[in-house]
């Protein structure tokens, strides 16, 4: 079963020394392999040496990284064939016109996360996957076409309503901004399953192409993408479900999504509200709840605050880019200084949000 689907790595205890002799070698050939005016600019941005030493742990670890496609793919190509491979127990389960995909009578936990994974990795016929391409599910040995997956995870979505259960919401919306969850039955798991929503977020902003158009889902709501990213924005302005990250795994790709929105629809979001949102109020260590080292909640912050520097649209002061400085470097000295049993997913969060501020610390003032 793929990681999307329930697999995760974990900390692991072993020496250390053969490995750091393994991330030497590494790091001497990821260096032979930047052009020296790359390296230069590379080395002056101020997370050079943690990136330095997180590129040369994750190249030691490939192997491992390979049974991680999702966050292999955060930072290196994914093989379609290795992919298609991690599928194998991967099935869907039907009721009506509700599709599902699991594994071993377990629901994937991230709603939308393989269709994800096949839509950005899969290449049949060495070509981009596209929604009418069809996937053969083995466990069922029928093949699925992507799009029946798609359009039965968009009637899945909805947005909570505070003190009322899913089924009895009648088509009514929140008054105060929540995470769109997704709700679907699942029948090996016995009965209705719910989970957060960032990966189907994530494509219906990169496949719907006028973000107004609306739908309506199982609970009667009428939604439409710039209704769903307008609750991801409140929430995230209002600084919702503070100190709870990992209640809901949306609330860790907030930036992401918005940033994806705003790159996918210019007109319709400005970006500025989110910087210096996360400015104020995500750019310290702390120590984040629901995760014992923080590794988790920070990796994802470093990889939003990629996302904030590479978007051209925004501008950053001197003071700010002191800031950001200072954060990378408490990172280098503080819950990254060992990355030996650090889980890999959070190093890959980490490093992509490392080599974007790294492209883009040139420009900035």
């Amino acid at each position: 079963m793929s990681e999307s689907a329930g697999g995760a790595s974990s900390r692991e205890g072993t020496s250390t020394r053969p490995r750091r002799a393994l991330a030497l070698v590494a790091a001497l050939w990821l260096l032979a392999l930047t052009p020296p005016a790359a390296a230069a600019a590379a080395e002056a941005a101020p997370d050079a040496r943690l990136r330095a030493r997180v590129e040369a742990h994750l190249a030691s670890r490939r192997a491992e990284l390979e049974l991680l496609p999702y966050h292999l793919g955060l930072i290196d190509t994914v093989d379609s064939d290795r992919l298609v491979r991690a599928l194998a127990d991967v099935g869907f389960e039907r009721r009506g016109d509700d599709l599902a995909l699991g594994a071993a009578g377990a629901p994937e936990p991230h709603g939308g996360g393989i269709l994800a994974l096949l839509l950005e990795h899969w290449r049949p016929e060495g070509r981009a996957a596209g929604l009418d391409d069809a996937f053969l599910f083995a466990p069922n040995r029928e093949a699925l076409a992507l799009r029946h997956l798609y359009d039965a995870y968009r009637r899945q979505l909805f947005l909570p309503v505070p003190g009322r259960r899913a089924e009895s919401i009648a088509g009514d919306l929140p008054s105060s901004p929540r995470l769109p969850r997704m709700r679907f039955p699942f029948p090996s798991a016995g009965g209705i399953v719910e989970t957060d929503s960032y990966a189907l977020l994530g494509l219906l902003i990169a496949h719907e192409s006028d973000p107004t158009a609306p739908w309506r889902n199982h609970v009667g709501q009428e939604l439409s993408v710039d209704l769903l990213i307008g609750h991801v924005r409140d929430h995230y302005l209002a600084d919702a479900d503070r100190g709870a990250e990992l209640a809901d795994h949306t609330n860790l790709h907030r930036v992401a999504l918005l940033l994806a929105y705003q790159r996918r629809f210019p007109d319709r979001l400005d970006p500025e509200p989110i910087r210096l949102h996360f400015l104020a109020h995500e750019l310290a260590l702390g120590d984040p709840k629901g995760t014992s080292d923080g590794t988790e909640v920070l990796g994802h912050r470093a990889e939003s605050l990629g996302l904030l520097t590479a978007n051209p649209e925004i501008r950053w002061s001197p003071e700010e880019r002191q800031n950001v400085d200072a954060w990378l470097d408490a990172l280098d000295r503080g819950p990254f200084h060992e990355l030996d049993g650090i889980p890999l997913q959070h190093l890959c969060h980490l490093l992509r949000g490392l080599r974007l501020v790294a492209a883009s610390w040139g420009r900035l003032p």
